[in-house]
């Protein structure tokens, strides 16, 4: 291998890298929305449980 394919494989690691990352930062994000609003759920089901109860 010569320094010019050191190079470009270099820069293709790198962009793979930097397309994992952004979709990891991505994935993550929706995730914790998913989770927000599954706790969000949550807390009005019991709320509504109570309420029905008085």
């Amino acid at each position: 291998m010569d320094s010019l394919d050191i190079v470009i494989l270099s820069i293709i690691l790198i962009v793979v890298y930097l397309l994992l990352r952004g979709f990891w930062n991505w994935y993550y994000r929706i995730n914790r929305r998913v989770e927000l609003l599954e706790d969000i759920k949550t807390q009005l089901e019991l709320l509504n449980d109570k309420l029905r109860k008085d």
